[in-house]
């Protein structure tokens, strides 16, 4: 508000009016510059707190980059854990299914040794009784 604008605010609420020199308004200017310098403190103020949370939220988006990061590995190592013992497993279920494969197999040419011995005596008796 100019000094002016001033003086025409006081005659239309107080009626009365003061001059140019009146101490009054001299405590009008000081007082306007006192809140140009509170606002340029609020400013500084701001800028200020604006750069620290700005530092704040960077160093907290780092230390949870890091923090991400650390699970992930964890859990990325976990998980090959995981599989590894599952491959593990895998592979002990496939060695039993070849041994026991192996021992049908072992089985299976006994059986056709002794059922190719046992057809032969059976053709050799057969060939026995027509003579």
């Amino acid at each position: 508000m100019s000094l002016a604008d001033l003086r025409t605010r006081i005659w239309e609420v107080h009626g009365l009016t003061m001059d140019e020199d009146d101490p009054v308004l001299v405590l009008h200017t000081v007082h306007a510059a006192f809140l140009e310098d509170y606002q340029a403190m609020l400013d500084r103020h701001h800028e200020a707190v604006r750069a620290s949370v700005g530092e704040i939220v960077g160093e907290l988006s780092a230390n949870l980059g890091e923090t991400v990061a650390a699970f992930q590995s964890e859990t990325l190592t976990e998980s090959l854990r995981e599989k590894i013992a599952q491959i593990s497993e895998q592979t002990r279920i496939a060695n039993a299914a070849e041994a026991g494969m192996r021992r049908i197999a072992w089985a299976v040419g006994v059986l056709a040794f002794v059922s190719s011995g046992a057809a032969a005596l059976s053709l050799f008796f057969f060939l026995q009784l027509l003579k």
